[in-house]
């Protein structure tokens, strides 16, 4: 028996049949540029893509788009800086929790009040609760550990979880 990758295109479909699939293999691409023509390789492309935007390095945008951007950025990424009355950095995670950076690490600022407050680590299977709410008020007085089923009901009872 011939395996399938044995036979051509003659004894699969008969003359005319391959002779029409040989012509549409060959001239599919014919005549259509390269999807990387006149892009250049090593040091060469480098100068490329660093030069592919060098309009926008004179673009000033209006102090009206300025203050558009600002307002759409806040709360949104790490990036947004955290005024802390000159305690040190930081800045507010998508889910509005303070980050800072320690020792070259990054921590929850409300973790890193508490350990601190009460000098010993938070346990597995606990979490820091913001007594009022506020995700912002990392004051000791309004922080509490609780277990994860704890923080789970005290919540659950607030309405802030739905089932």
């Amino acid at each position: 028996m011939v395996s399938k990758k044995d036979k051509t295109y003659e004894d699969m479909y008969g003359e005319e049949k391959a002779k029409l699939i040989k012509d549409k293999l060959s001239n599919s691409h014919k005549g259509q540029i390269a999807w990387n023509k006149g892009i250049k390789t090593g040091k060469q492309s480098a100068e490329h893509v660093k030069n592919r935007f060098s309009w926008a390095k004179n673009y000033k945008h209006s102090e009206e788009t300025k203050r558009k951007i600002r307002e759409s950025n806040i709360g949104k990424t790490r990036l947004n800086p955290v005024w802390n009355k000159g305690k040190g950095s930081g800045w507010v995670t998508g889910n509005g929790y303070k980050m800072i950076t320690k020792n070259n690490k990054q921590i929850l600022e409300h973790h890193d009040v508490w350990m601190k407050f009460n000098k010993k680590k938070i346990l597995p299977g606990f979490h820091i609760h913001h007594n009022n709410g506020n995700k912002l008020d990392n004051r000791i007085e309004n922080l509490t550990m609780l277990s994860i089923s704890e923080h789970t009901k005290l919540h659950w009872a607030r309405g802030d979880i739905r089932g």
